[in-house]
């Protein structure tokens, strides 16, 4: 885990969301950050949504405990601790980075898709996390990408290696 220390010094925050493991979370103003609960669906206080911290509403000794964000649909909430059985935390996340599964639904302007070599994804998670994306332009790709993230949904990768092309079986 990555320990950020606060611009005072003091490395306190706010506990972040259990549920998707959001470690301690240290509000700034224009940090953005993914809602992880649905608790006000028709502000569009929803699972999933980006929006940036525009305005710190409440902090404490501990850290920022309430706050405006910005969402990308444009509207406001108010994020503040919630509280799950024995748990106080914000239903809040970092928003730097998302899992192509978490970002299903969603369209974006500009972004990374990282090919991890460690734990290579299922046949045809290329495809799936480029289809995200708004345009060709606003994606950059990392990693070692292989032929199989590109295989289309439904196929494998036995029977899609059958079908090469001439020119890569005169190749051979």
């Amino acid at each position: 885990m990555i320990c950020i220390l606060a611009i005072d010094g003091r490395d306190t925050g706010y506990p972040g969301d259990p549920n998707v493991c959001a470690g301690t979370m240290f509000i700034k103003l224009w940090l953005w950050v993914r809602l992880t609960r649905n608790l006000d669906k028709g502000r569009g206080f929803v699972n999933g949504a980006l929006g940036q911290v525009v305005e710190i509403l409440c902090s404490d000794d501990v850290g920022v405990n309430a706050f405006v964000v910005l969402l990308s649909s444009g509207s406001r909430v108010v994020v503040h601790p919630i509280r799950m059985g024995r748990k106080t935390f914000l239903p809040c996340c970092y928003g730097y980075a998302t899992t192509i599964r978490r970002a299903q639904g969603s369209s974006i302007s500009l972004g990374g898709l990282y090919f991890d070599h460690c734990y290579p994804p299922d046949c045809g998670y290329g495809y799936v996390g480029a289809s995200r994306f708004r345009s060709s332009d606003g994606i950059y790709l990392y990693g070692r990408i292989r032929r199989s993230d590109w295989i289309p949904v439904g196929q494998t990768k036995e029977t899609w290696e059958l079908r090469r092309s001439a020119a890569s079986i005169s190749s051979r």
